[in-house]
């Protein structure tokens, strides 16, 4: 890596931590307890939430954290019944995807300024999007 490249890096760490630090400073204490409180995986009835995915072949219980906040081509290319439908993010699509083992719902709002929703009435399904 050639010493302009490696400094760019640098800065852009640098600049990276001071926007981490001053967005911190900015959201209220509670807030902050409150998303720490939050489990990684959410069962409702037919359906698990989960920020990214789930690793084909082990069970919904034993995942790991990683796995679960970023995995993506091995759970995205995925047949796997995962037991329940498997209802994510973490992966910016241009509208929702309607699987028969998952529902993708980032439609990446943070540069898109689409945000998606689901709502789930048993097997009844619909979205909104701003």
């Amino acid at each position: 890596m050639d010493t302009t490249a490696l400094s760019d890096l640098l800065v852009s760490q640098a600049a990276m931590e001071g926007a981490r630090v001053q967005l911190r400073s900015l959201i209220p204490g509670s807030h902050v307890e409150f998303f720490a409180s939050l489990d990684l995986v959410h069962h409702e009835e037919d359906y698990l939430f989960v920020h990214a995915g789930l690793r084909p072949g082990v069970a919904p219980g034993e995942q790991k954290e990683n796995d679960l906040i970023w995995i993506r081509n091995d759970f995205l290319n995925s047949d796997a019944n995962f037991g329940k439908i498997v209802v994510h993010g973490h992966s910016v699509i241009d509208r929702p995807i309607l699987g028969k083992n998952k529902i993708g719902i980032d439609t990446g709002a943070w540069r898109s300024d689409v945000l998606t929703c689901l709502m789930v009435d048993g097997e009844q399904r619909c979205f909104l999007s701003t």
